[in-house]
Parts: structure tokens; sequence; C-alpha cells
């Protein structure tokens, strides 16, 4: 099935339990193609922004979290009769029982594709920017708001990211692009899940590494 992160216009609009049930009847071609579209255009950029969360570190990203996102909508499609939403009767929570639902299938595609590329991760920068913007992504080791990193500070911060295993970088890039690198900011609760389920761990473990991640950057980067 190919799909598209372009947008596309649906004419009838279907609340979340009528997709679900109109999609698993297969005997009516067309309304199975409206309904896999509404479905895919609802969801598919909360998918690619959760994707692109975890896929940040490759240095191709964009098209890696585009991978993602197909793959979880073409297995949710197929695992969609055994996705039961009409246990839930308020219609208020149905958006994010599928959210929750396609974040899971989203999870084990990319831990698939991790598993084949773990040996392989590159990491150019600390942001998908490029190399002359004047700022980075990581809004301060110590403060709030963005500053300003002069190119020699870049190198520095990049080789100490080398140091790092792939597990604290995509911590801390995670962080980073939720913009809570700060230790009064926090995760989502949404992306906290994923990144314990990701490393099987709890919230705990996972801000501890995150803390002595960060403390070994300062370390390298204004100790040395």
């Amino acid at each position: 099935m190919e799909i598209s992160l372009q947008p596309e216009s649906t004419k009838v609009i279907f609340t979340d339990l009528q997709t679900i049930e109109g999609l698993k009847k297969d005997n009516n071609e067309k309304m199975i193609q409206i309904l896999q579209n509404q479905f895919y255009n609802k969801y598919k950029g909360y998918i690619y922004k959760k994707a692109l969360q975890s896929c940040i570190s490759y240095p191709d990203s964009q098209q890696f979290a585009i991978d993602i996102t197909q793959q979880t909508f073409i297995n949710a499609l197929k695992k969609i009769k055994d996705f039961d939403l009409s246990k839930e009767k308020n219609q208020d929570n149905h958006q994010y029982l599928i959210k929750a639902w396609l974040g899971r299938i989203a999870l084990n595609c990319f831990k698939k594709e991790y598993a084949k590329r773990k040996d392989i991760i590159y990491l150019d920068d600390l942001t998908a920017q490029p190399e002359d913007e004047k700022f980075d992504l990581f809004e301060s080791l110590y403060g709030d708001k963005p500053i300003e990193i002069p190119n020699e500070f870049r190198s520095k911060l990049n080789e100490a990211m080398n140091l790092l295993t792939e597990e604290q970088k995509h911590i801390l890039l995670v962080h980073a692009d939720e913009e809570c690198l700060n230790n009064t900011l926090h995760l989502s609760d949404e992306a906290m899940e994923d990144l314990c389920k990701t490393y099987n761990t709890s919230s705990t473990n996972i801000r501890q590494i995150k803390k002595r991640a960060l403390d070994k950057i300062k370390d390298y980067c204004f100790n040395k």
C-alpha cells in the first residue's frame, strides 16, 4: 500500500469508532479506501512526530521517520480486526486509545529497525539543522533559553556526544526535541513511556541516564 505524508481531503467524516469498525469489514473496497485515507490522514502527523523523536540521531532521520510511519499504518491495518474500540463508551477517549495503540505499533517498528541499524548509527550533529546555523537545539546546558554556540564549541560538543552510548544519545535527543533538557522541565508522559519501553527501564532510570550524559558532556566541554 502506497501512502504519503501529503495532505488529502476526505468528503465524508466518520467518527473514530465508525472508522475502526468499518475497516474491519472488507466487502466494500471503495468504502475501505475512504476509511483508510481518513484514518491515515488523521493520525499520520502524530505518528510521524513520535517516529522522528526516535529517529533523530540518524542521518536520514526524516526519511527513516516516514518509513516508520508507513510501516506503522500498514501493520495497524493488518491488525485492525483485533483492535476493539467499542468497549470504551466515552467517544472523547477514542482518539487517545487509538494514539496509544498506534504508538505501540510504531515503537515495535522502530525497535526492529534499531536492531538492524544500531551498529551503523552516525551522529554528525546535535540537530537536523545545517552546519552553518548559529544556534543549537540544546536550549542550554545550564539554562532555559537557547544560547549561541561558536563553531569551535560545537565541534567540542560533538566530540563529547561521541563519548556517549547510543542509549544516552537517544535519551538526550528526545529531551532536546521536547525542549526539556533543563532539570526543571519534564518529558511528556507519552515520550517518557516510549523511552521506558524502548530500554525496558523506569522513568527514574531514564532521568538518571539523562543526568549522567549531561554531566559527561559538561565535564568534557568545560573542564578540559
